[in-house]
């Protein structure tokens, strides 16, 4: 008896692994992917806009601009300082790195032997 192996798809093509897609309202994402869609729709036909459309199309990119502007005020605190904690770990992180290979390697090198788990041990950050 011969049974044929086939492999079916019964999902939504480019859809992601658990990712749902909402029936009732677009997410954050599928937004901004509209807005940018429409706005290189919107790039690529300019030369075709009458003088009206380009002056409102104009005139809505600067109001979305100012808005941008007045509300990001507001979120620059925050931002600046989860900016400036993500810096100084990542900078305290790369030197406790860089210091332990240079450690390693002039010890190896005067040494004359290299040990893969010695030198792991020396790039692990000391607590």
């Amino acid at each position: 008896m011969y049974i044929e192996e086939h492999i079916e798809h019964h999902g939504v093509k480019g859809q992601q692994w658990g990712v749902r897609r909402s029936k009732l309202s677009k997410t954050a994402a599928s937004k901004d992917s509209s807005i940018k869609a429409k706005r290189a729709k919107a790039s690529a036909t300019r030369r075709l806009l009458d003088d009206k459309d380009l002056d409102a199309y104009i005139s809505r990119l600067d109001r979305e601009k100012k808005l941008k502007s007045l509300t990001e005020a507001d979120v620059t605190p925050g931002k600046a300082f989860a900016k400036s904690v993500a810096s100084n770990a990542g900078r305290t992180a790369a030197t406790a790195v860089l210091t332990g290979a240079v450690m390693y390697g002039v010890r190896a090198a005067l040494q004359k032997k290299f040990d893969p788990m010695e030198a792991a041990a020396y790039l692990k950050p000391k607590k």
